[in-house]
């Protein structure tokens, strides 16, 4: 009894409901209806005021509409009034949204700003004035892009300018080995992004190895070689292959000037020597025994010359006091270095 009680109050209340309450209308719906209800009431208002006009009613009845805050639905509504409105139809409807538009981008000088510019102006812009306006779009997005990558790449080339200007003020690097392999070296290691913990050992670039152990950078086969629990990982091969073609000429031009000044010191140092071991043989500090010692470091002196200073010397040094002792001093000189004063004399023979 109690249970068709239940039932009959409950088929009552089943029929007492409306017919749509399992499909209630939606805030968006509501919205949609309300504009594209009020467009048709602005439509027919402009109709009655201007029966005879079509460009007075269209221009009154473009001042009558904002289209700030108009949904997707109400905007395809307002778009196709634009086109049936306009006097000239379509082909003044899309003369105002796409020459209009395509002259106000002419007086923007700035690709960005006449990107910015028309990604606003498609904000609200029909389907059919897309179609024109998109490929300009995308033209001026690949502009855009490019500049970005291009100031992109002047950002990374400064930081690296400084990077390696800073290693290369203290590195020792080894002045026999060439510009090019110490340039290698680096741009590796800047690869790897490893510049940072870069070390010079005997001359050459590398890094030390999670054991301790010094690696050098010709030698270096991973990242995980350094660092064990490695999170960041070496760049990706597309950021690897842009570093190769920026890095190196910046990388090599501080490498020059790194060895510039140690190249420049061994030869500073070489011509003191060469001044310290005339003055030496000269003053008689070498004695017959020593020439050779002086005279290694006479490199580009002729031998002919080279003994006129050692017997200088001797004289100096008065070891040499008569002229027995300066004939028996020149035989000896030419008979040790003979072999260097036959080879002089064949040269300017042959020349």
């Amino acid at each position: 009894m109690n249970n068709n009680l239940f039932n009959q109050l409950q088929t009552m209340a089943m029929q007492a409901m409306p017919q749509n309450y399992s499909q209630p209308e939606t805030v968006d719906s509501v919205v949609d209806n309300e504009q594209i209800q009020l467009l048709g009431k602005k439509r027919k208002q402009v109709f009655e005021m201007f029966p005879d006009n079509s460009q007075e009613r269209f221009n009154y009845w473009k001042t009558q509409i904002d289209t700030t805050g108009m949904t997707a639905k109400a905007k395809q509504t307002y778009w196709k009034d634009y086109e049936a409105m306009h006097p000239e139809g379509i082909v003044g409807a899309k003369r105002d949204f796409v020459d209009v538009t395509k002259r106000e981008l002419d007086y923007i000088e700035s690709p960005v700003a006449k990107e910015f510019f028309l990604r606003e102006r498609l904000d609200n812009t029909p389907e059919w004035a897309r179609k024109e306006l998109d490929p300009i779009l995308g033209e001026l997005s690949t502009i855009v892009a490019n500049s970005n990558y291009a100031k992109a790449q002047q950002v990374y080339m400064k930081d690296l300018d400084l990077r390696i200007n800073r290693f290369a003020v203290l590195a020792q690097l080894d002045p026999d080995v060439s510009v090019e392999n110490h340039t290698t070296d680096i741009t590796k290691l800047e690869q790897m992004n490893l510049l940072e913990v870069a070390k010079v050992e005997q001359g050459r670039v590398g890094v030390y190895s999670k054991g301790g152990k010094f690696i050098p950078a010709f030698g270096l086969q991973s990242r995980n070689d350094v660092f064990e629990n490695d999170s960041n990982g070496s760049p990706s091969l597309e950021e690897q292959s842009v570093i190769r073609s920026l890095a190196p000429t910046i990388i090599k031009k501080a490498i020059q000037g790194n060895l510039a000044v140690a190249r420049n010191k061994i030869m500073a140092d070489e011509r003191a020597g060469i001044a310290v071991a005339e003055k030496y043989l000269t003053d008689g500090a070498f004695n017959f025994d020593q020439w050779d010692t002086a005279f290694s470091m006479l490199h580009n002196v002729p031998m002919y010359d080279k003994i006129k200073l050692g017997l200088r010397g001797e004289i100096t040094a008065g070891r040499i006091k008569t002229e027995s002792d300066l004939k028996s001093a020149i035989y000896q000189s030419v008979s040790k270095y003979s072999s260097f004063l036959e080879k002089k004399e064949n040269n300017n023979g042959s020349t």
